[in-house]
């Protein structure tokens, strides 16, 4: 019998690795702590280790959330979903309470992949009237028998058209043996799309296969813009 201890709401340990245990639990508390924050200007991260639009999460306690961030309204809520067929639904609930998307909420959706399944999201997000919509490109997992760009030729007039402000970029963490690699075609498509279609940037890791591709020295801390690779090959 494997030994289990509960590390967090829904969360587990075993043998070490972090593992979901299917059961959606809300602790209002932690939601409500924010309408004692008064520091002007924080990022809130909403959806760590989790994810509001989850299907078992109704629709009022999804709403809750929004009146607490339109109360306090001197915060900013990234919200990050990988769910984007909730939200049509999420949209049509915002406006019919509210009139319109609080303005210090950052609507974003999780792009791991090429697959029309992952890179429909875009589409999605860009229909709501959510006011600075997002992508996270991380982890980005390339396919190995196909270049993004091939894939998806004209990324770049699906996140503009989309009306998408941020792009996250980043490979997989992990272990040599078990992190997927994203490709350096893939990286630097993803940039340029980006920087065409006018969305700023945020680049978080090259990820730990490109890394060990590009001779970074990830085990020492050396970031690809220390190693000097950000600039001689399109920032990464």
């Amino acid at each position: 019998m494997i030994q289990k201890t509960a590390l967090r709401d829904g969360v587990e340990e075993e043998k070490q690795e972090l593992r979901f245990t299917g059961r959606i639990l809300f602790n209002p508390a932690k939601m409500y702590q924010f309408l004692r924050n008064n520091a002007p200007g924080n990022l809130v991260f909403v959806d760590e280790f989790s994810d509001l639009l989850h299907t078992a999460v109704p629709m009022d306690v999804i709403l809750e959330h929004f009146r607490v961030f339109r109360e306090v309204f001197w915060l900013q809520f990234q919200v990050l979903t990988k769910r984007a067929h909730r939200l049509n639904g999420l949209n049509a609930a915002v406006i019919k309470e509210f009139g319109e998307w609080p303005q210090n909420v950052w609507m974003g959706v999780s792009v791991c992949t090429q697959a029309k399944g992952e890179l429909y999201k875009i589409a999605a997000l860009g229909k709501t009237q959510a006011r600075i919509k997002w992508v996270s490109f991380e982890p980005w997992l390339s396919d190995p028998e196909m270049a993004l760009e091939e894939a998806c030729p004209n990324l770049a007039g699906l996140l503009g058209e989309s009306g998408i402000a941020w792009s996250v970029i980043g490979g997989e963490s992990g272990s040599k043996k078990e992190s997927r690699l994203m490709s350096l075609e893939d990286a630097q498509y993803l940039f340029s799309s980006s920087e065409r279609a006018g969305c700023k940037l945020h680049f978080k890791q090259l990820g730990t296969k490109l890394a060990i591709n590009l001779g970074v020295l990830w085990e020492l801390g050396i970031t690809a813009q220390r190693a000097g690779i950000w600039n001689r090959s399109r920032r990464i």
